[in-house]
């Protein structure tokens, strides 16, 4: 079998990140005058984009510059040490994901 691509669903799938995208995204309401949904109702919600989910919440805005607070915000939390469930297993998981792709290229030579 020759292997032409490897691909890997981080968010969701491998690291679950919700509890930090929801207290980055509390922080990006709050910064607009917007009452925080409770998480469950996040979890109801976030089935879109950043840019269509701070549009669908009423906030204005140019989409580069709402990514850029909500990434500064996901920075913040997660230096606070709200982070993905599976973080501390991150630097193992892309040494193994590393070598397996270094093995399959090297396989095709």
């Amino acid at each position: 079998m020759d292997i032409k691509l490897v691909v890997f669903d981080w968010s969701g799938v491998i690291s679950d990140d919700r509890r930090p995208v929801y207290e980055a995204n509390v922080r990006v309401l709050k910064d607009h005058d917007r009452q925080p949904l409770t998480f469950e109702n996040f979890l109801k919600t976030a089935t879109m984009g950043p840019s269509e989910w701070f549009a669908s919440c009423g906030i204005p805005g140019n989409a580069h510059e709402l990514l850029s607070l909500y990434k500064r915000y996901f920075d913040e939390v997660n230096k606070a040490g709200i982070l993905p469930s599976i973080y501390l297993m991150q630097k193992k998981f892309w040494s193994i994901s590393t070598k397996l792709l270094g093995d399959i290229h090297r396989r095709r030579r």
